[in-house]
């Protein structure tokens, strides 16, 4: 095509410069009404003998690197979706095995994951939850779900998933050296995680100092919530195979006590407590 160009005395230095150049029409033709003018969207320059677009049409500069940029949030934002859910299995794996093991604890094990959704799947108090599970008090039930713990756990595993996203992304571009340099490392945990705070997890914290009332309403609740149903439902199916009524994620899981086992999801590609 420049080629042709070329013969017609129309010029571009690139094919980068070229693909500018019709996206800035494309945009032209959308904004502008063919149906009710016939006007040309150029108007003749005496003076050069050159064609230039006309004043009274949009003009939107399409910039290589805001392209880019959007590329790289584009890029974050679904990585972190995917991390976030990653390191929510990881830190519910770890604490249940934390707690199977502990001679003190391991009783409440099957309960934990029963005893967390109610807290931020219903909204219910440390204490109304520890009624409910046959724990001695609320500090016990405190112990047992530590959702401050959980949190702090999710947070770190979320900041290295996401950081070694980024690490292979930037280094594919040849925008880090491998291993990174010390420095270029250091800042971009320091970007990372204020990303993922400002994403995440300042409102989950946020909410566990909230005290009475509080609404769990953040991403970081809304995530748990998604893990919970999943884990509901795969062990309504294993449990009911056959019978789909039994698996009914809408119904009510106030009786529902997980089995102190959750099924591991595969890595994506790659507070006081009340």
């Amino acid at each position: 095509m420049l080629a042709r160009l070329q013969e017609r005395a129309v010029l571009y230095p690139s094919a980068l410069e070229l693909l500018q150049a019709l996206k800035q029409v494309a945009i032209q033709l959308r904004q502008y009404d063919l149906w009710q003018s016939r006007e040309s969207l150029e108007v003749h320059d005496p003076e050069t003998g050159s064609y230039t677009p006309r004043p009274d049409l949009p003009a939107v500069s399409i910039n290589e690197s805001d392209l880019e940029q959007q590329e790289w949030l584009d890029f974050l934002h679904q990585q972190l979706k995917l991390t976030l859910t990653t390191a929510i299995d990881q830190s519910m794996q770890a604490h249940l095995a934390k707690l199977t093991q502990s001679k003190q604890y391991a009783l409440y094990a099957p309960k934990f994951l029963s005893g967390l959704q109610q807290y931020y799947g219903q909204g219910l108090s440390l204490k109304e939850i520890a009624s409910q599970l046959g724990m001695t008090s609320s500090d016990q039930a405190r112990r047992v779900l530590n959702p401050g713990e959980i949190l702090s756990q999710v947070r770190t595993r979320t900041v290295q998933l996401l950081l070694e996203q980024l690490l292979t992304k930037a280094q594919s571009k040849g925008l880090a050296t491998v291993p990174p340099e010390p420095d270029y490392l250091k800042t971009l945990i320091e970007q990372v995680e204020g990303f993922v705070d400002a994403e995440i997890f300042q409102s989950a914290v946020a909410e566990l100092k909230a005290g009475k009332n509080r609404s769990m309403t953040s991403p970081y609740a809304q995530s748990l919530n998604l893990y919970f149903t999943r884990v509901h439902k795969e062990k309504c199916d294993d449990e009911f195979p056959n019978k789909l009524a039994g698996c009914e994620t809408g119904s009510t899981r106030r009786d529902w006590v997980g089995t102190g086992t959750v099924r591991s999801r595969p890595n994506p590609e790659s507070a006081s407590n009340r």
